[in-house]
Parts: C-alpha cells; structure tokens; sequence
C-alpha cells in the first residue's frame, strides 16, 4: 500500500481518537484543565464553524507526524510490531515528551492545569503513536 495512503487513513484514524479521546474519555478533565467549561448545546451549535479551522489544522498536522513517522519506520526496517513499538517509543521520548511538556509550562495555569494538560495531552500522543506503528505494520 502507498505510504500517502496510509498516512491518509492514519490521519482520519487520529481524528476520530481524538475526538473520543478529548471529548467522549476526558471531556470534563479537559475542560477543567484547559480552564473552560463543558459547552452546552447553544455553546455547540455556535461553535461549529469556530471549530471548523482548528480541526482543519489538526488533521493537517496529524497528516504530516504520520507521514514523518512512516517515513522513519520504512526507513528503519521496522517490519514487525515490536520493531515499530520500539520506534515508535523513541520518537515519543524524544519529541512528544519534551514537546507537549514545553507547550503547556509556558500558559499561566496553575500548576496542577499544567499537569492535567500534559496527561491528557501525552497520553493521547502515545496511543496515537501505537496505533500508527499497528497500521503501518499491518496495511504495509
């Protein structure tokens, strides 16, 4: 399978986690972390079309970490599971990690805001890592 095909299904795959992920799993922890409340149905209604330009950019941006990744991986050899778990690991060590801890210490919430964002944040980044190196090894 094509390496733009795969990273296509990837990307619409990271779209339905994580919304399930932030909305469905931790909605409400989200919210308090975020410092905003759960929106109501009029709050949703209203949104839609403010929502429409993050989650162009999110599906844009899970579009190029999933490609980068399947690049990384075929260049690696990773034909197994536990060769693509281990690099994917790595990757998520060594960039999600330092990444999402840099992008939520610097936002003026509260300490405990901070450590709410970045669990959510992180672990949604780390089954999305696992989940791409499964559809990269078994649609390959």
């Amino acid at each position: 399978m094509s390496i733009f095909l795969l990273t296509l299904i990837a990307a619409v795959v990271s779209q339905i986690l994580s919304a399930i992920w932030y909305m469905s799993l931790f909605g409400k922890k989200w919210g308090m972390a975020i410092g905003h409340p759960m929106p109501t149905t009029e709050d949703k209604k209203m949104g839609i079309k403010q929502m429409a330009w993050p989650l162009v950019i999110g599906f844009v941006g899970h579009l190029l970490a999933a490609f980068v990744t399947f690049l990384i991986l075929a260049g690696f050899g990773a034909n197994t599971i536990g060769q693509a778990l281990i690099t994917v690991a790595v990757l998520f060590v060594g960039f999600s990690i330092p990444q999402v801890a840099g992008a939520v210490m610097w936002k003026g919430f509260t300490t405990k805001q901070q450590w709410m964002q970045f669990g959510i944040t992180i672990g949604f980044q780390a089954i999305n890592f696992v989940v791409w190196a499964l559809i990269f090894v078994w649609l390959v």
